[in-house]
């Protein structure tokens, strides 16, 4: 909501990260650059697929800081958002994806 992060990153298998394996920038409260109008692209390009309701957006922002949409992928790994926090998503999908 924030464009903030706030949790630390978690790979594949469940391990945690604080910090970005490379380049070593801290997770927790990194600010993502052009929130408002990287929420905004996507918000708008949601429209333009509107029957999908699950779409995982791959978004670059440009060195001029302008964002763009890489790619929209329509099985995005939802395994990865279950184990985030450890609590699962399931509840959270069915009511936005309408299941039962």
């Amino acid at each position: 909501k924030t464009g903030v992060v706030s949790t630390s990153a978690v790979d594949r298998n469940g391990k945690r990260y604080d910090y970005h394996p490379t380049s070593y920038a801290e997770f927790i409260g990194l600010k993502i650059p052009c929130w408002n109008e990287l929420r905004q692209t996507v918000l708008e390009a949601c429209k333009m697929i509107l029957p999908v309701k699950h779409i995982g957006w791959d978004i670059a922002i440009t060195s001029d800081n302008k964002v763009e949409i890489v790619e929209a992928n329509f099985n995005p790994g939802m395994n990865l958002l279950q184990i985030v926090d450890n609590t699962g998503k399931l509840s959270i999908y069915k009511k936005y994806l309408g299941w039962k």
